[in-house]
């Protein structure tokens, strides 16, 4: 009897062990946080998906009981906060629209979340800020500029006139002191209230901005209040991604630096998460009472505070965070599959096949095809975002985002090795084995597509243009004729120049540029300065064009506003001579600042008689000098970046000047972009 039993307790902890087999994975989901009172942690997202973990470690789950709404039923803004006002009663609100009454709502549970009740606010109106606090009040604001106030926890609803009965005051943030009885209205254009708990009066406040404590780059720039707290006998406020401290009794802004966010605790302290990614905790008196020496790992998404702890959200981590503790975790679940994550792509954006596995790169992390559940599984995780995963000579390689280090993947100790000498990894094939190029141009947008390209062939040590194709295009309703693609170039160019080229990809992948790279003369320099007084003239005189206009995107001299500091740009100038062996790598490894849906694609592909191929592309919505850096990919996948400034000499060279955009080959441009570099960095840091 006693082995019997013994052989069903074997049996049972053996359906156990099988039930149990799943091994917890990292999971990407993102939104918004909040900590019920017992230590719960929940997570609403955009979509309206609500995820809990039981305390700060443990595994994740996603709530059985959804928000009952489709997902096409959200505006634009979608989910944007979550709240306990007690460790049942929780309510959900942001841009979320009821079909059936038009009707703006929050949802609204009594039960712990096991169900959901809509609440309906009022019509045409979408709420930009919102308030729920640590008893019963809400405070509701959005862009009907009428305010909707709740002293019940969310159940019923007031409307409280506008502010300002004139004009267009539209708040886009709230907050209350800890008694609840003074509370902080910023708008997106500049004005600051103060108000009773009743919403019943309204004291309008100088802003950093009314106070000088700063000046707008430009006229087009919005001086938006993103965010008011107060604590103790202080208020704080972020505007135009500035931080602000005064006292309440005296307003008088003073410039904290270098500040991501920041939020107060029950006890009337303040946390401040700074750029650098450490925090700083105050107490009521804004005196500095614990600094971390530790740091979060990446930029919070969102953040929340109970019990006087700051909770962090940061790239698919949860950190709990007092003077006492600096806890991290990775959020993993059984139950939640990367392909049910809403944030992140059904596939991973690059597979490989590698000894009978089917791999991918997902974000931080390497992700195996599962052939048994025909899904994507977490397999490796990164410290770093991935930017090329790729099988080269029977070594699987992964890359940072950047290009600039590559490491081999150890596929049975699931581990990384770098590489040290990356630019011995790829290994152009022998210029003797090349038989043609290719040289291509591809416009392409929301509405256009467009694609030219020239092939020449090898013959007896020379180059031979032979076959062109171009794609078929609308007809012009002008009857003059198009110029050729690439008119100026010789029909026939030297196998030595071609050579050359080769030698400069192959040999310079990860080339450092200085400034002797630019041979740059007293003349260049002197000229780029009357170029910036004009520029500086033309500027004060008729402004700089609204962000999004036509021009914006054509005018290659894009500075930050009509109040930039121009001399700034002709000191770095007068610099660049002094020290030829100053780096300006970075500077010219920048892709461009404005974002468009035009691309277009500079390419030379070369064909070998082994049949191997590789390209060298440029690509980008807003070109840097001379188009670098390019893009080194093989067998159409991302290899390397090749950031020599020769590159692009050269191929204008070979071209006649042809190819890439004459504006861009301007030395000129050249120091723009190192000048706009170093004073976009200046404005950062002085914020």
């Amino acid at each position: 009897m006693k082995r019997l039993l013994h052989f069903f307790t074997f049996l049972l902890l053996s359906f156990n062990g099988l039930s149990q087999d799943k091994t917890p994975q990292k999971v990407k989901i993102n939104g918004e946080i909040s900590v019920s009172p017992s230590g719960e942690i929940w997570l609403a997202q955009y979509d309206g998906r609500l995820f809990f973990t039981k305390d700060i470690g443990s595994l994740w789950h996603e709530v059985a009981n959804k928000l009952n709404y489709k997902k096409e039923s959200l505006s634009s803004g979608g989910i944007r906060s979550i709240h306990f006002f007690s460790e049942d009663t929780l309510i959900i609100s942001g841009d979320i629209e009821d079909k059936l009454s038009d009707k703006q709502i929050v949802y609204w549970s009594g039960n712990h979340g096991k169900n959901w009740e809509k609440i309906e606010i009022a019509k045409e109106v979408q709420f930009d800020a919102t308030y729920f606090g640590t008893s019963k009040i809400a405070l509701l604001c959005g862009s009907s500029q009428f305010h909707y106030l709740s002293h019940d926890a969310g159940k019923t609803w007031k409307t409280i006139n506008k502010i300002e009965a004139s004009g267009n005051l539209r708040i886009n943030t709230i907050h209350f002191s800890n008694n609840e009885k003074i509370g902080l209205l910023g708008s997106h254009w500049n004005v600051l209230y103060r108000t009773d708990e009743h919403c019943e009066h309204w004291e309008k406040l100088p802003t950093p901005l009314s106070q000088n404590k700063y000046q707008r780059i430009s006229k087009e720039e919005r001086p938006d209040i993103d965010k008011v707290r107060i604590f103790g006998s202080h208020y704080i406020i972020k505007q135009q991604g500035r931080t602000f401290v005064t006292r309440a009794d005296s307003i008088d802004w003073k410039k904290v630096k270098q500040v991501l966010n920041f939020e107060v605790t029950e006890n009337e302290g303040l946390f401040i998460i700074y750029k650098d990614l450490t925090i700083e905790l105050f107490d009521s008196n804004f005196v500095s009472v614990w600094k971390s020496e530790k740091k979060i790992s990446s930029t919070p998404s969102s953040i929340a505070v109970r019990d006087n702890s700051l909770f962090v959200l940061a790239e698919g981590s949860i950190y709990k965070i007092t003077p006492q503790e600096f806890t991290e975790t990775e959020i993993k679940s059984n139950d939640i599959r990367i392909e049910e994550d809403p944030n992140r792509p059904t596939e991973p954006y690059q597979t490989v096949s590698y000894h009978g596995e089917k791999y991918g790169g997902l974000y931080d992390e390497i992700v195996i095809f599962n052939k048994k559940s025909k899904k994507w599984d977490s397999w490796l995780s990164l410290d770093f975002g991935s930017g090329s995963l790729t099988v080269w000579n029977d070594q699987l390689l992964v890359s940072n985002q950047g290009f600039t280090k590559y490491y081999s993947i150890n596929v049975q100790e699931r581990k990384l090795d770098e590489i040290k000498d990356v630019t011995k990894l790829f290994v152009i094939p022998e210029f003797d084995k090349l038989v043609k190029f290719d040289i291509s141009f591809v416009q392409s947008g929301c509405f256009h597509f467009a694609a030219k390209k020239n092939t020449y062939t090898k013959n007896r040590g020379k180059f031979i243009l032979s076959s062109k194709m171009i794609l078929p295009l609308e007809k012009a309703k002008s009857k003059k004729r198009s110029v050729p693609f690439l008119a100026k170039m010789s029909k026939m160019i030297d196998a030595k120049k071609i050579e050359e080229l080769l030698t400069e990809i192959s040999t310079s992948k990860l080339k450092i540029n200085t400034v002797g790279d630019l041979q740059l003369t007293q003349n260049d320099i002197s000229e780029f300065k009357k170029f910036i007084d004009g520029k500086a003239t033309e500027i004060m005189k008729n402004g700089i064009p609204p962000f999004g206009s036509y021009s914006t995107y054509n005018d290659l001299y894009a500075f930050p506003g009509e109040n930039a500091d121009f001399n700034f740009y002709k000191k770095i100038a007068d610099t660049l001579l002094l020290n030829p062996e100053f780096p300006i790598h970075e500077a010219l490894y920048q892709g461009g600042g404005i974002v468009s849906t035009s691309i277009e694609d500079r390419r030379l592909t070369f064909t070998f008689n082994n049949q191997k191929t590789f390209s060298i592309s440029n690509s980008d919505t807003y070109p840097n000098y001379l188009h670098s850096p390019w893009t080194l990919l093989a067998k159409e996948q991302l290899v390397s970046k090749v950031n020599s400034l020769g590159v692009g000499k050269l191929v204008n060279e070979i071209t006649n000047g042809d190819f890439l955009e004459k504006k861009v080959t301007d030395k000129r441009y050249a120091i723009f972009r190192i000048a706009d570099y170093y004073y976009q960095k200046k404005l950062e840091e002085d914020k």
